[in-house]
C-alpha cells in the first residue's frame, strides 16, 4: 500500500507515491511527502508535453491512510471519477478493495468551481 500525489495527463498516471510505512503521520492520516505544486517541476523535467503546463491544469489526487479507520482515501479532481482511472490508481498504489474515491474542490480543474474556490478566499 502507498500513498501520495498523482495527476493523471491524457490517460497516463504520473504519481509520486511511497510506501505507508514511509508516509508522513499527521495524526489523523498518513500522507505522502510530496505536495503537488513542488513535485511538478519534477514532472516537467520528465515529460517535454507538460514544459509549459501548471500543475493544477492538469487532474490530479491524493491518496491519503486514515489511521482510525485503517482505510484508504483517495481524494482527487471529479473528471477523474471513471471506472479506468480507478483502478489504475488502485493498482499504481496497491491499494485494498476497501479504499474510498471522494472528490475535493481544491484538485479541481473546472473554471467555475476554481471561481467559487478563489471567491471563498479572505
Amino acid at each position: 500500500m502507498k500513498v501520495g500525489i498523482f495527476w493523471v495527463y491524457q490517460g497516463q498516471l504520473i504519481a509520486a507515491a511511497v510506501p505507508l510505512h514511509e508516509g508522513i503521520d499527521d495524526g489523523d492520516f498518513i500522507n505522502g511527502p510530496f505536495d503537488h505544486m513542488t513535485y511538478w517541476e519534477t514532472v516537467r523535467r520528465t515529460m517535454p508535453a507538460l514544459r509549459t503546463v501548471e500543475y493544477d491544469a492538469v487532474p490530479r489526487g491524493r491518496v491519503l491512510y486514515k489511521k482510525v479507520e485503517g482505510r484508504c482515501y483517495v481524494y482527487m479532481d471529479k473528471v477523474l471519477h471513471r471506472e479506468k482511472v480507478k483502478t489504475g490508481i488502485m493498482t499504481h498504489f496497491a491499494l485494498p478493495a476497501e479504499t474510498l474515491f471522494a472528490t475535493d474542490i481544491h484538485y479541481t480543474t473546472a473554471p467555475a468551481d476554481l471561481e467559487r474556490l478563489f471567491d471563498d478566499l479572505p
